[in-house]
């Protein structure tokens, strides 16, 4: 039946999701500014330490940054390639977020 989601469906998501590479980004609670998790667990805003998490491990840094607002806000996952490039709904979102707005602001504008 067209548009019902059965065993089936939720166990080919399930693997899928476990092979996907997440980069974990959030907003620093103290400066707004866009912040990754690095591969020791912490926040850094140099793109060069960024890491790639899957399956378990990437549940469990995401809960683990949810319970740190005072450090991060609105922590969340982006599927990211085997290269590092934005894959997946969050690729226009990322985007925005590394290059700017999209339409001029301020003096000028």
């Amino acid at each position: 039946e067209i548009g019902v989601w059965t065993d089936k469906d939720q166990a080919w998501n399930d693997a899928r999701l476990a092979r996907l590479e997440n980069v974990m980004a959030a907003w620093e609670t103290a400066t707004g500014q866009n912040v990754w998790m690095a591969a020791d667990g912490s926040c850094t805003q140099d793109v060069s330490k960024v890491a790639a998490f899957t399956g378990d491990e990437a549940e469990a840094r995401l809960a683990d940054a949810q319970t740190q607002e005072g450090i991060v806000t609105d922590p969340y996952f982006m599927e990211v390639t085997e290269t590092g490039e934005i894959t997946g709904r969050e690729t226009l979102r990322e985007t925005i977020r590394a290059k700017g707005p999209t339409v001029s602001y301020g003096e000028g504008a």
